[in-house]
């Protein structure tokens, strides 16, 4: 988990240090706020808002694309590593709805090449922003996309790395979790397997209220083939979220009420 939270950390402290000085102990209060928020809001919309509480207010809207810019690259491992291990399982004949895959690998390809072309490419959708900064009563908004346009190849290469190596990590946990509650089987099936989880809950558009529905779903229907115990198999699911974000949230919240959030935002001087 700390390992998980440092390559976190670390996209985000080189990302935000383009536009505001911040060291990397702030950058570290910025994600567990980040996750908190993420929590207790639909879509995570909240982890947005809680990282900018140390950003100047001037700078808040650099801070939230530089965000986007920052999951877009950790979304585009997810689904490409989940094509790689839903082709793993279906040359194994691993036995599961044809529709299942067919959904999950022509979607996963599809977001997949349109995520890298505009992650590499940002600067297609300038003339768009800096249109609606000019036509809409949210100039900063649109504007701030500004930012991001400059982002360097090796910035951006450096990014995706680090998101790899944390993906990595969540992989690693997850198939460690499955053998502490026992469930057995071929390590590569197993990874192969927890990566079509991960590429499939990123390209099922679900409500929040669902999300714990579904992923619980998605563990047996996926995991089921190696053990027909699915109490173990749901508990292993829930102690990594346990672990990744139910911890990290308590402290995040600390980190909240002890925040002066209208000043943060700007609504408050000093």
């Amino acid at each position: 988990m700390p390992l998980n939270l440092f390559f976190e950390v670390k996209k985000w402290h080189l990302l935000v240090n383009r536009f505001e000085k911040h060291s990397f102990l702030v950058a570290f209060l910025d994600i567990l706020a980040g996750i908190t928020g993420g929590m207790v809001t639909p879509a995570a919309i909240g982890d947005y808002a809680a990282r900018i509480l140390r950003i100047s207010p001037e700078n808040n809207w650099k801070a939230i694309w530089s965000n986007v810019v920052n999951s877009l690259s950790q979304n585009i491992i997810v689904v490409f590593s989940g094509i790689a291990g839903a082709m793993v399982l279906i040359f194994n004949r691993f036995e599961i709805d044809t529709r299942i895959w067919y959904f999950a690998i022509i979607t996963g390809s599809v977001l997949s090449l349109i995520s890298i072309l505009v992650f590499f490419n940002l600067h297609w959708l300038q003339a768009f922003f800096r249109k609606m900064a000019s036509k809409t009563r949210w100039p900063k908004v649109f504007g701030s996309f500004d930012i991001v346009t400059g982002l360097s190849r090796r910035l951006q290469f450096k990014v995706l790395v680090l998101s790899f190596l944390r993906y990595c990590v969540f992989v690693l946990q997850y198939y460690l979790l499955l053998r502490f509650w026992g469930i057995q089987g071929h390590a590569i099936m197993m990874i192969s397997a927890i990566c079509a989880i991960y590429m499939i809950q990123t390209v099922l558009a679900v409500p929040p209220v669902l999300y714990w529905l579904i992923r619980g779903e998605l563990a047996l229907l996926m995991l089921g083939h190696f053990s027909d115990n699915g109490v173990f198999i749901l508990a292993a699911s829930f102690t990594l979220r346990f672990v990744n974000q139910v911890l990290p949230a308590v402290l995040g919240w600390m980190i909240l009420i002890n925040t002066n959030i209208s000043r943060s935002l700007g609504y408050e001087r000093d």
